[in-house]
C-alpha cells in the first residue's frame, strides 16, 4: 500500500496542539505503523467514528457525564 499523507484542513490545524503540522501532515507517514492499517480497516474506522460522533450531536445539551460516556469511551474503544 503505498504512503498516503492524511486529509489536511486548510490553515493551522494543530494550533495549540500536541502536535505540530508538519508531524501530521508528512512525519507521520514515516513511521513503521503507518502502512500497516488497510484502506478497509481505515474506512471502518472512519465510519465508526462518524457514527459516534453523529449520534452524540444529536444528543441536546450532553453534560461532562454523558460527553464522556456517548463520544470520549466509544472514541477510544475504536482507537
Amino acid at each position: 500500500m503505498e504512503s498516503v499523507a492524511p486529509p489536511v484542513n486548510p490553515g493551522n490545524i494543530a494550533q495549540g496542539s500536541l502536535f505540530a503540522d508538519d508531524f501530521l501532515c508528512e512525519s507521520i507517514t514515516n513511521l513503521p505503523g503507518w502502512n500497516e492499517v488497510s484502506d478497509e480497516a481505515l474506512d471502518a474506522l472512519t465510519d465508526s467514528l462518524r457514527s459516534v460522533y453523529t449520534r452524540f450531536l444529536a444528543a441536546s445539551q450532553p453534560n461532562e457525564s454523558q460527553t464522556e460516556d456517548d463520544l470520549i469511551w466509544p472514541v477510544l474503544a475504536a482507537l
